[in-house]
């Protein structure tokens, strides 16, 4: 799962999603997670974004399989 977000990551600040500094804009993010993974696998990634884009507005979704797919 880890690749798969930090493939996200690399795509959204390659593709300028994302810029930081001083009156940067910094777009929505929201992610979905099943209960089946572990959150804190993903908390240094996270950490690590809200570090480099501090206007960072990140929404996390918690479900089940199909509760996952819906968002």
């Amino acid at each position: 799962m880890l690749p798969l977000m930090q493939q996200c990551y690399d795509a959204a600040v390659s593709g300028g999603a994302c810029q930081g500094g001083e009156g940067s804009t910094v777009a929505p993010l929201s992610i979905a997670i099943s209960l089946s993974v572990n959150i804190s696998t993903f908390m240094p990634l996270i950490s690590e974004l809200f570090r480099a884009y501090p206007g960072l507005q990140l929404k996390v979704r918690r479900g089940n399989g199909q509760e996952v797919a819906r968002y």
